[in-house]
């Protein structure tokens, strides 16, 4: 199965971004790997949601996947010392 790599940021992704393209995605077949700048759980800026962090940005080995996508949200332009 090839995989995906979908990037949010650790605190304030857009989780209306993040699940629509991650269902589409897995419904294509794909499975979805969730990359973010901290390990652990992600959460969403306006609902809450909490997410599971498989990979950091750091041991990231683009090779491993068909596709790379940035998701949004006012985390996502953020600077890490600022989370």
């Amino acid at each position: 199965m090839k995989k995906v790599l979908l990037i949010i940021a650790s605190v304030g992704y857009q989780s209306v971004e993040y699940s629509a393209p991650k269902s589409v995605l897995e419904e294509a077949g794909f499975e979805v790997v969730t990359g973010s700048d901290h390990s652990g759980m992600a959460q969403a800026a306006y609902d809450g949601i909490k997410t599971k962090v498989h990979i950091v940005l750091d041991n990231i080995d683009i090779e491993n996947f068909a596709g790379l996508f940035f998701m949004g949200g006012p985390g996502a332009n953020q600077k890490k010392d600022e989370k």
